[in-house]
């Protein structure tokens, strides 16, 4: 029999749920590799099966298309020379870091970065940030999606055929905006919002770190990851904002305790002592996780 941790467990359903989003950003047998739950390759809510990403249900934003980032250039020769001297400096140690990045889905390696930082917090409150930390980046991979058909921007090797990707990194969709980017820009504002007693900067360096592999890859182009980072970060701090006006972040003041057998009650002597995340709990309770 295997044992599974509570933590597992949580990172395997997260991961599930946007893994729908995530089977346009690699190859069908690598999403079904990677995800824990056997929905990864179904649609999500609302979503007919081959509808374009303008048709998807979103759930920090009204619409795909709500913070569609204005047309792209055609990337400058500037930018291309970029990928070009990157190209020419590729390490063992940078190839290993762009595979560590871009070999799997993005949201993979989030929920992985995620599942550490949530080691600073109580358990009740690692439920509410992941769904948090998932719905914005679900939300991410929707937008850049939708604004990648819209634009349907080349990748710099079919642009200039000197360019030569790392085996093993999809390039299959439109290079702008970067979907990885845009993962990793929400993924970091919502870890940084909800973690700010940590080391100032810590995810914005981390976000930074997986946009740039993308040019080490030779699949993006700076404009393509800057506006993928702006994207998610955007996306990543309205998440913030909607978890900061829900009931699990304001001060429990008594009211709505939950009655019955398996409630919590005060205790004595004094019957003052408040249950631990009481908001938390109560919202769990009320959207069934």
């Amino acid at each position: 029999m295997t044992t599974l941790s509570r933590r597992t467990l949580v990172a395997a359903g997260a991961v599930g749920a946007v893994g729908a989003a995530l089977a346009h950003a690699a190859p069908r047998h690598q999403i079904l590799a990677q995800s824990s739950t056997p929905t990864a390759s179904s649609p999500p809510p609302a979503q007919e099966a081959g509808a374009p990403p303008a048709a998807w249900r979103t759930w920090i934003l009204a619409s795909p298309d709500e913070l569609r980032p204005a047309a792209p250039t055609a990337p400058t020769q500037a930018e291309i020379d970029e990928v070009l001297r990157l190209q020419a400096e590729r390490t063992d140690e940078a190839i290993a870091l762009v595979r560590q990045w871009g070999s799997r889905p993005a949201v993979v390696a989030w929920t992985e970065v995620a599942n550490q930082a949530w080691l600073e917090i109580s358990a009740l409150r690692e439920v509410r940030a992941n769904a948090i930390l998932q719905a914005a980046m679900y939300d991410a991979v929707i937008a850049a999606y939708d604004a990648q058909e819209a634009y349907s921007s080349p990748s710099p090797a079919a642009i200039d055929d000197r360019v030569t990707t790392i085996e093993g990194i999809a390039a299959d969709r439109p290079a702008f905006p970067s979907a990885e980017a845009a993962v990793a820009g929400a993924a970091a504002a919502v870890l940084a919002g909800l973690l700010p007693d940590g080391v100032p900067g810590r995810f914005t360096t981390l976000a930074e770190e997986a946009a740039t592999t993308r040019l080490q890859a030779g699949v993006n182009v700076r404009s393509d990851i800057d506006a993928g980072l702006a994207l998610g970060r955007a996306i990543g701090e309205r998440a913030v904002a909607l978890a900061a006006a829900d009931p699990a972040a304001s001060d429990w003041d008594g009211s709505g305790r939950m009655t019955g057998l398996g409630a919590w009650e005060p205790t004595p002597p004094d019957f003052v002592e408040p249950p631990v995340e009481p908001d938390n709990f109560q919202l769990r309770a009320q959207v069934n996780f």
